[in-house]
């Protein structure tokens, strides 16, 4: 195992890349994840889905807790729509990234209140209504990058926030 640099990365969160890196330099560690906070920071909390064309690679795929769910910069646009029309105010923190190679994770909150239909097609049987509670999850997304874009991303998101809606108990 390499040594082991400590970084401060945007808004105090500490962050470890450790050498020797594979798949990746010192630099594209750094651009890896200078993407992945503009993609929080735009996408996710500015809702601004036209950054996509830029950090997301034409056929990304994304895994979601196993399988391929979707696909492709369009695949992301709708999946973030989704989540936008679930919970207008979402909100991602990120808690902890650490980064190396070609590969970037990050553990986020996200907090919103559900006040829209709450539907993603192939994931859930039905959608549900807006029940106007404000719910809070856990979630960890894995990104491996090519020349500074998502190439391919994991995701595992914490479903006990379904029971914040008391949809399941």
């Amino acid at each position: 195992m390499g040594n082991v640099e400590p970084r401060v990365a945007m808004g105090a969160i500490p962050t470890f890349t450790i050498f020797p890196l594979r798949g990746g330099t010192a630099m594209s560690t750094e651009k890896n994840k200078t993407t992945t906070r503009r993609f929080t920071d735009e996408c996710w909390n500015k809702k601004d889905l036209s950054v996509i064309d830029e950090l997301v690679a034409r056929g990304c795929p994304h895994h979601m807790n196993g399988p391929v769910n979707f696909k492709g910069r369009n695949g992301f646009k709708g999946a973030l729509e989704a989540w936008f029309k679930a919970f207008s105010d979402l909100q991602v923190t990120t808690e902890d990234e650490v980064a190396e190679g070609d590969k970037v994770a990050v553990r986020c909150k996200l907090k919103g209140t559900h006040d829209g239909e709450l539907y993603f097609p192939g994931i859930m049987p039905s959608a549900i209504p807006p029940t106007g509670k404000r719910v809070e999850m856990e979630a960890v997304f894995i990104s491996r990058f090519a020349e500074a874009k998502f190439e391919e991303t994991w995701s595992v998101i914490d479903y006990s926030w379904i029971q914040q809606l008391s949809q399941i108990h």
